[in-house]
């Protein structure tokens, strides 16, 4: 089941960044190799120490109360991520020149905005149990493929609703973790 679990983690924290790369891809804004690598970098970088700070704060409380503490974060960060989701972000805030190219300082930014909910993921799963290497590694890969994938994508498309409508699922994958944990916390 954890396998199962750390799959819906990594895409429910790194599908923002596919809802990012379609609208990138829409208006044919170019993201280039180098910033590709930065967005990398950060993101694993982000949940790593995210998942050592997790860790550390553990040390001072029972198991018991991590693991419910953890379920918590997932739920709440599902619910600000659904709160979210009313309110769009434009390709515009990264590409500050309006240049259609993301330059590396651009990239930082955009990284560290499509770590923003991967910080309190990464601090969640932390309290979970979770492999702090290979998950900071596996949604830095994902955020990478998924941005890739939603410019490639997009510069295919036009705005569809029905690709609008998928940005609710990460909200609710990671109020189901937090929930199920929660659940199998309170009655073992």
């Amino acid at each position: 089941m954890i396998n199962i679990q750390l799959l819906f983690i990594v895409l429910a924290v790194s599908f923002d960044s596919f809802m990012i790369g379609l609208s990138f891809g829409m208006k044919k804004i170019n993201v280039p190799i180098r910033a590709y690598i930065v967005i990398f970098l950060l993101s694993c970088t982000v949940v790593f120490t995210a998942m050592k700070m997790g860790d550390l704060f553990g040390l001072f409380l029972p198991e018991k109360w991590t693991d419910v503490i953890g379920s918590f974060i997932f739920i709440s960060l599902g619910l600000l991520l659904l709160r979210s989701n009313h309110r769009s972000t434009s390709e515009a805030t990264f590409d500050k020149d309006q240049s259609k190219h993301i330059s590396l300082k651009e990239a930082f930014f955009l990284g560290m905005f499509l770590t923003m909910d991967a910080f309190g993921a990464g601090f969640g799963a932390a309290f979970l149990a979770f492999p702090p290497i290979f998950l900071a590694s596996m949604i830095a890969f994902a955020t990478v493929l998924l941005l890739f994938g939603g410019i490639t994508l997009g510069k295919f498309s036009t705005k569809n609703k029905t690709i609008a409508s998928l940005s609710y699922m990460p909200p609710f994958l990671l109020m189901s973790i937090g929930l199920y944990h929660l659940l199998t916390t309170l009655f073992e």
